[in-house]
């Protein structure tokens, strides 16, 4: 009896994520569990995203707390706990033209 193997050496990731969530096997168990523990909501989206490293482990830079976040889809999040405003930084100090007041 031949050992099928996956050939996961050409493939990309999203292809190896869909033969990962279309079998029920350890991998995926393993996934969702590093996902619980993460207290992330164990959907097929945050799944991939979490497989292909969407997911970075951010901290508030004024009381120390983190938390992972999705880095694509959280923007103003992550700017709000980075900068403490959902304001791009480099608009915080520009010069911004207005009238003199009479």
């Amino acid at each position: 009896m031949k050992i099928k193997k996956l050939n996961t050496a050409g493939q990309c990731l999203d292809k190896q994520f869909e033969n990962i969530w279309s079998k029920n096997g350890k991998t995926k168990q393993k996934l969702m569990d590093k996902l619980r523990t993460r207290k992330i909501e164990q959907t097929y989206d945050n799944c991939r995203d979490y497989f292909l490293g969407r997911y970075v482990w951010i901290v508030d830079s004024r009381t120390g707390n983190g938390e992972h976040m999705n880095i694509r889809t959280e923007q103003k999040a992550l700017r709000r706990l980075n900068y403490g405003t959902t304001r791009t930084m480099e608009n915080k100090y520009r010069k911004k033209n207005r009238k003199p007041y009479k």
